[in-house]
């Protein structure tokens, strides 16, 4: 075991502030104006009060994300994947911005709910901006793989604690079969406009989704099962297990998730497969990148403000990652020669990445080192996230 002592921790930033599903289901909601509780009532509360409203609403149009939040609300639905869902969403996102600026005081609120408040109306914006370029984004590539996500949300997420669960999960089958349709459009339409991922990217979403059907019960001579059949087994044993369903029940949800898995999911796979398989031939055989889309550099300027948060063009970007480039360069290289190291930089690179010096030894001693190391670094973390965090999870 060789591992470099430089023992590095990456702390992700988990910024939770209102949920914006991704893919909507459309639908009409009530959108009257709050009326304040009682006279006592603060503008702030008045708004949280608005912004608990608002956040059920946006969650009941995906109730792929009630599952992943622990609900069990629609637990038999998958998302409405089309342009038409997100289209519905934007047009929602659009009236509560409206009322939120006619219904509230922002003179009156506090710190906190200005915030809210600026989050709430900039995140109607960036959609509204970046909204014109939905077709210049890849719907299936080996980065966004939805084609695989879906498979993975009921094998990772729908939890089965009894009979209507499997039932459910039955239905979220055909209900992923029904979203790929709607995704294969959206390809279809992207594709008819120029955009297409690069050939690396096809060949990797044709790979992945052949995986999904090798094996029973799309293959009745296979040894191995598919991963949804597999997941299926596993599920309706477990209920078996737990004596919440009897034999002939469990021989009745096995039937059902095979034929929905033969029926619905496999055709619905299968398309995909060969519309890729079809749409290779139009694939440029190097990636192009965004600038030769049809309006690719408003995409460009659009995607970075929506990613950045600022008016920073393209170039001003790449400056101030050449300057940091510079910068982070130069203290390598007053690094190097502070500790007397005789040579160019690359060479002090390799010298710090394979000297013995700077590793752990290949032994049971050298690995309790690197653990002990390793807690220490993590009991440091610790201490110092409340300097950083307010509210934190319970889990270590």
């Amino acid at each position: 075991m060789r591992i470099t002592c430089p023992f590095r921790s990456i702390l992700g930033l988990l910024s939770i502030a209102l949920i914006a599903c991704q893919q909507p289901n459309p639908g009409s909601l009530d959108l009257s104006p709050m009326r304040p509780l009682s006279p006592a009532t603060s503008e702030s509360e008045r708004l949280n009060d608005w912004f608990g409203a608002r956040f059920e609403e946006e969650l009941s149009r995906s109730p792929m994300t009630m599952t992943r939040l622990g609900r069990r609300d629609r637990y038999e639905e998958i998302d409405d994947f089309s342009e038409a869902a997100a289209d519905e969403l934007l047009k929602w996102r659009e009236s509560t911005a409206r009322e939120l600026r006619s219904s509230f005081d922002y003179g009156a609120l506090n710190r906190d709910a200005k915030i809210s408040y600026d989050i709430w109306i900039y995140q109607y914006e960036a959609a509204k901006a970046i909204a014109p370029f939905r077709r210049h984004r890849y719907v299936f590539s080996q980065m966004v793989g939805v084609h695989a996500q879906l498979p993975n949300f009921l094998i990772n997420l729908h939890r089965v604690r009894g009979e209507s669960d499997m039932r459910a999960y039955v239905a979220r089958i055909r209900g992923i079969s029904r979203a790929i349709g709607q995704l294969l459009k959206r390809a279809q339409l992207a594709a008819s406009e120029g955009v297409r991922p690069p050939r690396f990217a096809y060949e990797a979403v044709i790979l992945e989704s052949k995986k999904l059907l090798a094996g029973r019960p799309f293959d009745a001579e296979s040894e191995e099962d598919a991963p949804l059949w597999a997941d299926v087994k596993a599920k309706v044993a477990g209920l078996l297990a737990a004596k919440k369903i009897d034999e002939a029940t469990a021989t009745a949800l096995r039937g059902a998730s095979e034929q929905a898995l033969r029926e619905a999911f496999e055709p619905a796979y299968s398309r995909l497969i060969a519309w890729i398989e079809v749409d290779l031939a139009f694939v440029d055989p190097e990636p192009r990148g965004v600038g030769a889309l049809r309006d690719g550099k408003k995409f460009y300027a659009a995607a970075l403000a929506h990613a950045t948060t600022t008016t920073l063009t393209a170039d001003e970007i790449h400056q101030i990652g050449l300057r940091e480039v510079a910068r982070i360069r130069g203290e390598m290289e007053a690094l190097k020669e502070k500790v007397g190291f005789e040579g160019s930089l690359a060479a002090f690179f390799d010298f710090v990445r394979s000297d013995e010096r700077f590793l752990y030894a290949n032994d049971d001693q050298g690995r309790q080192s690197y653990l002990d190391d390793s807690t220490a670094y993590l009991e440091r973390i610790h201490q110092r996230l409340p300097s950083f965090f307010g509210l934190r999870p319970k889990a270590e």
